[in-house]
């Protein structure tokens, strides 16, 4: 009983100061709309939900090496595109196929080069 008040006390305590775990504030804080991107382009950010230095990019078929790497993309196309954690579309990393209009807040990794259509494999 004395365990349930403290842990009550606690989660008390916490809501109180108005801290959350990180992955609630960051669901809560980044929606795709705050991630703009024109119509027709494929953008591209640093960082992980739409932060950091943002590339658009513009009659873009292939980038074999991305610098910096990029961690989350916006596809305002009407093609797939694919993006490699490794330079030169390396299938020995990680890569992530982006859809049509799909907006990938987190890749999972620091992509380094990609293209248009799907994803090679290994």
């Amino acid at each position: 009983m004395t365990s349930l008040i403290r842990r009550a006390a606690l989660v008390a305590a916490i809501a109180t100061a108005g801290l959350t775990p990180p992955d609630i504030a960051h669901a809560a804080a980044h929606t795709p709309a705050e991630m703009p991107c024109p119509d027709g382009k494929v953008c591209a950010w640093t960082m992980p939900y739409g932060k950091g230095e943002q590339v658009v990019y513009d009659q873009w078929e292939a980038a074999g090496f991305i610098d910096p790497p990029v961690s989350s993309v916006q596809n305002r196309t009407e093609e797939s595109w694919c993006f490699y954690s490794r330079p030169l579309f390396s299938v020995l990393g990680e890569n992530r196929r982006i859809n049509p209009g799909e907006t990938v807040e987190s890749l999972g990794f620091r992509a380094q080069s990609a293209h248009r259509a799907g994803c090679r494999r290994s």
